[in-house]
């Protein structure tokens, strides 16, 4: 009888945290867009948001296609400085040396891409480009800070 009992009991905990599981809420991505409309790229997000996934989606209303320039800028390095580095929105520059690619994604005109992406903590620089891209001007336009932090 005591096996029987210990059977059941045993059953109905499996049960229950199998359906417990299978209820529970689960983290939310976190979305960010940026817009590019030709001569600016806009930025639609949160500042900072906890390390882990986040849908990054690129809104390309231009007639250029375009690239997601997001990159981890070193420890001591600030948005501040990216804005230097870049210069007057549009120029033609390559990713500094004191900052790590971290995503890349091409996507032509009138064509919204939205892409998720493992974020690590860090300060990131998400920019509009037209790095690399056969047609239209080559260059960078900033987009926004994005601060990830710890869970």
């Amino acid at each position: 009888m005591n096996t029987r009992r210990f059977l059941a009991r045993s059953l109905l905990l499996i049960l229950t945290i199998a359906m417990l599981s299978g209820c529970s809420p689960r983290a939310e991505t976190r979305a960010i867009t940026l817009t590019f409309d030709g001569e600016t790229c806009q930025y639609d997000g949160p500042s900072a948001i906890p390390e882990g996934e986040v849908t990054i989606v690129l809104n390309n209303q231009s007639e250029y296609e375009m690239s997601l320039w997001a990159a981890r800028l070193d420890e001591g390095k600030t948005w501040q400085d990216i804005l230097d580095y870049i210069g007057q929105p549009g120029s033609s520059v390559e990713l500094p040396s004191w900052a790590e690619w971290r995503v890349l994604a091409s996507k032509a005109p009138d064509n919204p891409d939205a892409t998720v992406y493992t974020l690590e903590k860090g300060l990131y620089a998400v920019n509009c480009c037209t790095c690399g891209e056969i047609a239209g001007p080559r260059g960078v336009w900033p987009g926004a800070a994005l601060e990830v932090t710890r869970k």
